[in-house]
């Protein structure tokens, strides 16, 4: 075990390169549309110190994610018993950071998948709906609040931070899928 991480684009190399094309190309089916629900659903997947290919859709902040995770599904049946569906999400979720630079992008710009081993919940389906309930942070947090929320949960610096919340210029954000403010609306 290395905490560094290691060049999982030898070993792995074949697996990472199917799973790279096939979320490409439902980002590109998509419009690009798939580019910000791929990088939500890895984002809501990882709150709560772990990173588990879990998602509670009947939490008001979690919704619009169903389209990631069906779109992502396929991919995650291909590969049960060999990488689990948290893997997958997280391998989803780079391809979607690498996809969303489209102008003045390094042509060597790819987010490298550091390791796998995450370990899916208990009490989720197989497309990973259900799991445990885990709170979102607070849209009334203050930038400090914000800032120590990120470090505990994420071990994010400040600069961290403002880089991860910059994420959110990536989409338009629909009422429909924005928990806060919107309970029972």
């Amino acid at each position: 075990y290395n905490p560094e991480g290691w060049d999982n684009n030898d070993h792995y190399k074949a697996d990472i390169e199917y799973v790279r094309a096939e979320v490409t190309r439902l980002i590109n089916e998509s419009g690009r549309e798939l580019i910000p629900k791929f990088l939500r659903l890895g984002f809501h997947d990882c709150v709560g110190k772990k990173c588990d290919g879990c998602i509670d859709l009947s939490d008001p902040d979690n919704r619009g994610l169903e389209e990631a995770i069906d779109g992502i599904y396929p991919t995650v049946e291909k590969f049960v018993g060999k990488y689990s569906r948290a893997d997958i999400w997280a391998l989803a979720t780079i391809v979607a950071a690498d996809n969303a630079a489209i102008e003045d992008r390094p042509e060597d710009l790819v987010f490298p998948m550091r390791f796998f081993g995450r370990v899916d919940c208990e009490g989720a389906n197989e497309r990973g709906v259900g799991g445990p309930k885990v709170p979102m942070p607070s849209s009334e947090l203050t930038t400090h609040e914000l800032f120590e929320f990120f470090a505990s949960d994420f071990d994010l610096n400040e600069r961290e931070t403002v880089i991860i919340m910059g994420a959110h210029a990536v989409a338009v954000a629909q009422r429909a899928n924005v928990g806060f403010g919107n309970i029972g609306r």
